[in-house]
């Protein structure tokens, strides 16, 4: 074979799962990027920091997974007082197990790009890069951080993992920031990331989910609706979706158009959605609804 006839390799790197929440669950961004590589004839070489869930690797002949995880460790992240340091283990874990299974597949495929994904991949990717003398780049799926952190005192510190990332990605061959409202490319640009170097975009959407609708009258009858006006969002059901905001506003929309109904949908979350909307009635309490 023709040396420019061989495939192209990429190694990406992730403490993601492909698919977030399980088969046909959770935002589709990553599992669309190996597919989308794969289906373009290159080979990919998808490292994450993660158990296998109920699904199979066997995504593609293009594509192979290797696993790692620490579920121990993971566990101790959750407990207040040993969280932070529990944490900075985990990400030195990450990167050395990362970067020997990368070095183990370049002795046996040499890489053509490294791919960082969100910002436990990154800081390894451009390492990897470096020694390689290969392109990298860097991805992120939007950011908690101008949301969550800022406002908190010695933030830096304390989102130190993401603050790390982003400014390792300056170094980048590309930067991707996911435009979903989340003021990405702001919080890219306080980093130091230049700006020719990053690509804001928005999600696509996979139009063959949307081939087949039901009629509104039909929508209607599935949700149980009967309501003249009906307000709809479709989000995990956690305060940093502020789903909040929609239900404080529902009282004033109910003043103007008394027939409204406000629904909220997220698989299997039920009681996650009943504690956010007890915390978020507005006055009366009236026309929300967690389906």
């Amino acid at each position: 074979m023709n040396q420019n006839d061989k495939p192209k390799s990429v190694l990406i790197i992730s403490d993601l799962n492909y698919r977030s929440m399980g088969e046909g669950k959770g935002g589709p961004a990553l599992y669309k990027t190996l597919i989308g590589y794969a289906e373009r004839g290159w080979k990919i070489y998808f490292t994450t920091g993660n158990r296998a869930q109920d699904t199979s690797d066997n995504l593609h002949e293009n594509i192979q997974v290797i696993r790692f995880d620490v579920p121990w460790l993971k566990r101790l992240i959750q407990i207040k007082k040993i969280g932070f340091f529990a944490k900075i283990l985990w990400w030195v874990y990450f990167q050395i197990r990362a970067f020997i299974e990368a070095q183990r597949l370049q002795s046996k495929e040499k890489m053509d790009v490294v791919y960082g994904y969100e910002i436990y991949g990154v800081p390894v990717a451009k390492l990897l890069s470096k020694l390689w003398g290969v392109p990298v780049v860097a991805r992120f799926q939007g950011s908690i951080v101008r949301l969550l952190w800022m406002k908190k005192p010695f933030w830096k510190l304390r989102a130190w993992e993401y603050v790390l990332a982003y400014k390792v990605s300056s170094t980048s061959d590309l930067v991707i920031m996911t435009n979903d409202g989340s003021q990405g490319d702001q919080l890219l640009a306080q980093m130091g990331v230049p700006n020719e170097k990053v690509r804001f975009w928005i999600n696509g959407l996979d139009i063959q989910h949307f081939q087949c609708l039901p009629t509104v009258d039909q929508a209607r009858e599935l949700l149980g609706i009967s309501h003249q006006y009906v307000l709809l969002s479709v989000s995990r059901l956690i305060r940093l979706k502020r789903v909040d905001r929609a239900m404080y506003a529902l009282p004033q929309v109910v003043k103007e158009y008394p027939n409204t109904v406000y629904s909220s949908r997220d698989r299997g979350r039920r009681s996650r959605a009943g504690a956010i909307g007890t915390s978020c009635q507005g006055p009366g309490g009236k026309g929300a609804r967690s389906l």
